[in-house]
């Protein structure tokens, strides 16, 4: 082990003994040894390596020290923190709506698509109308739809306003399917071959409500037709039948 030599002792071999003590950290040109000297780090001070240009560009190194001239080629390689793209440079992935302009009457920019509901209620002036709901709205326009004769008459009320069905037996006249806040239906039902009853479905949500003025629909004759009208209230989530014509 490397040590100084002892003062009154050691003769002839100070010289000996103090050259193996200095080479401990000392080049034989007196340089300092780097194996010698602490290692920085985040912690410490300490010695460091300097990185290359390449290791600067990467920026992965967490031990070497960067350059000016590493810093600059880096910096080549980074887009300001402020910087604009025109829409060629985007290749892939997608953009945030939040980053996009609002489609309006007098701008272009992002739209977002109306529901079939909304197509029919017909208020809403910031959708846009996709082909079914084009579809729906023309059929709702087009007249009469007529249902089919069952148990159980089922109506899809986003496919029109006024629906029709010749029922051979008493039915039962089903809660209609997608309906809309406001929304009026006339149903024209006639009986086939003798006198038929038609019973709306009640008491559950989406079925029919009677008033005061209705609380049941007549017998309808053979040969002969009701009329039917409802308004569908989301608030009561009820169809309320506010109209019935018999005998037509």
């Amino acid at each position: 082990m490397s040590r100084l030599p002892n003062v009154g002792g050691d003769d002839n071999e100070w010289g000996v003994i103090l050259n193996d003590y200095l080479s401990v950290s000392l080049n034989s040109d007196g340089t300092l040894k780097t194996a010698s000297l602490p290692a920085s780090s985040l912690t410490s001070s300490g010695i460091v390596e300097l990185a290359t240009t390449a290791e600067a560009i990467t920026g992965t190194d967490a031990v070497r020290a960067v350059t000016p001239a590493g810093l600059s080629a880096a910096n080549a390689y980074k887009a300001d923190l402020s910087h604009t793209h025109s829409g060629a440079d985007i290749t892939s992935g997608s953009i945030s709506a939040s980053y996009l302009p609002a489609s309006s009457a007098a701008a272009s920019g992002i739209v977002e698509l109306a529901t079939v509901a909304e197509t029919l209620i017909g208020t809403d002036t910031v959708r846009a109308v996709t082909p079914a709901g084009v579809d729906a709205a023309l059929v709702v326009g087009s007249g009469p739809i007529t249902l089919i004769d069952a148990a159980t008459v089922e109506t899809d009320a986003s496919l029109s306003n006024y629906f029709r069905v010749g029922i051979t037996a008493s039915r039962t006249l089903g809660a209609p399917t997608n309906p809309t806040d406001g929304q009026r239906i006339l149903w024209e039902i006639t009986a086939v071959s003798g006198n038929k009853v038609i019973t709306p479905a009640i008491g559950t949500s989406g079925s029919f409500k009677f008033g005061s003025d209705f609380t049941v629909i007549p017998m309808i004759l053979s040969g002969t037709t009701t009329f039917i009208g409802a308004v569908y209230r989301s608030s009561t989530a009820r169809w309320h039948i506010i109209s019935v014509g018999s005998g037509h």
